[in-house]
């Protein structure tokens, strides 16, 4: 990718995915790219890396992807409209059975 102009979100919540995320993100960062990531509040580690930050209050790790799904559509619409393009629908369902889905005219 290029890297001055690539903007990537990340999901790095401190669970056990934890250090590949942060290795994925640290490899971005050296690479100059743009940085936008939910993650646990308190979390100091992933904030240093990122440009911009989401923080999701710290809950038991099975129930994160609900507190994570929350925020996704808002930011994937604004995302969008950074990078101008238009928005074609949002769709929002219930986030348990994969929920929130954009769809961006390419």
């Amino acid at each position: 990718y290029s890297s001055k102009q690539t903007s990537v979100a990340f999901i790095a919540t401190q669970d056990r995915f934890y250090d590949k995320i942060m290795s994925n993100l640290e490899e971005v960062k050296a690479r100059k790219g743009k940085i936008t990531a939910i993650v646990t509040r308190g979390d100091k580690t992933a904030t240093q890396f990122a440009n911009h930050v989401i923080a999701v209050s710290p809950i038991p790790e099975p129930l994160m992807p609900m507190a994570v799904v929350v925020p996704l559509p808002l930011l994937a619409y604004h995302m969008a409209v950074i990078v101008d393009r238009r928005l074609v629908a949002l769709h929002v369902r219930n986030p348990i059975d994969n929920g929130a889905h954009l769809f961006i005219e390419p």
